[in-house]
């Protein structure tokens, strides 16, 4: 993958009082961005921002060329079906037929299938949207979306232990580490072009909120250091390169942090237990307060 710097980006790294980019605006962008048959995933930083994000996916067009929900039969499949299939890709494919049935598309419509992904979602919903989505972007399954194209809104919670390709990805503004996280649902199966990943700052859900990054990740807390190496590697075609974000980029952006942290010039217990190999310390540590319920 390639990472490119939109300019919501590029605004905040030179300073001042940069402005976020409404969702709204993005939502267009998403829109134009995922053409007929192409797959585009949006990260965003906040529940509240995947769900504005999605009604404004809703809303951009016109009602005939608004998008079908993947989550719209969910509910009803569980009510009105009887899921024998224990296999989360059988129920997949069943749930796909079934809101395939309920799906009509007009005539010369622009045909997409929308997916939301927050950690709002029951678990065995969640499983389903994810088996789903799974068939929809593999290239050697056949579903009865196949001509559509698929936008999905997403929470981190795609960035680990999902196994998932897109052609296209858009993060929201975070540490240099989850930018890189993220990018490994981009082009996973290094099966096209080179894999475009978009870095943009947005607002937040309503004009008076937080921007979410700063409210996730804390604006001089992760964020500074990742300014620094970004700043760092960006130049004039406002595109990094992977292996510079990944190898330059990273280093740079620890090292700054551990400077902003001071972390050499303080102890730590389970530090020193792995430095000097205290197997028997670090098998009972625990980073979870034992009061917690």
């Amino acid at each position: 993958v390639e990472f490119h710097l939109h300019e919501s980006v590029r605004d905040h790294l030179d300073g001042g009082n940069a402005t976020p980019l409404p969702i709204a605006d993005a939502a267009s962008t998403l829109r134009r961005a995922t053409l007929s048959g192409s797959t585009t995933l949006a990260i965003v930083n906040t529940i509240e921002s995947a769900a504005r994000m999605t009604d404004a996916l809703r809303t951009t067009q016109g009602a005939e060329d608004a998008p079908v929900h993947l989550a719209d039969a969910v509910c009803a499949f569980w009510q009105e079906t009887t899921v024998a299939a224990t296999d989360p890709g059988t129920q997949a494919q069943e749930y796909l037929e079934f809101l395939a049935e309920r799906t009509e598309a007009e005539p010369g419509a622009r045909r997409t299938l929308l997916a939301t992904l927050t950690t709002r979602l029951r678990p065995r919903d969640r499983q389903l949207l994810l088996g789903a989505l799974r068939q929809l972007l593999d290239s050697e399954q056949s579903t009865p979306f196949d001509d559509y194209a698929v936008l999905t809104v997403s929470t981190q919670l795609i960035e680990a232990g999902v196994d998932l390709s897109f052609d296209r990805l858009f993060r929201d503004f975070a540490p240099l580490s989850a930018l890189v996280q993220a990018a490994g649902r981009c082009n996973r199966a290094f099966d096209g072009d080179i894999g475009t990943v978009t870095v943009w700052r947005l607002a937040g859900p309503e004009p008076n909120d937080q921007v979410p990054s700063n409210l996730i990740y804390g604006q001089d807390s992760l964020l500074r250091p990742t300014r620094t190496a970004l700043d760092a590697l960006r130049d004039d075609t406002e595109t990094i390169t992977e292996s510079a974000l990944i190898s330059e980029g990273v280093k740079k952006y620890y090292q700054a942090l551990h400077a902003q942290r001071q972390t050499t010039s303080r102890s730590d217990s389970l530090a020193a237990s792995f430095n000097t190999g205290n197997g028997d310390r670090l098998r009972e540590a625990s980073l979870i307060d034992e009061q917690y319920e």
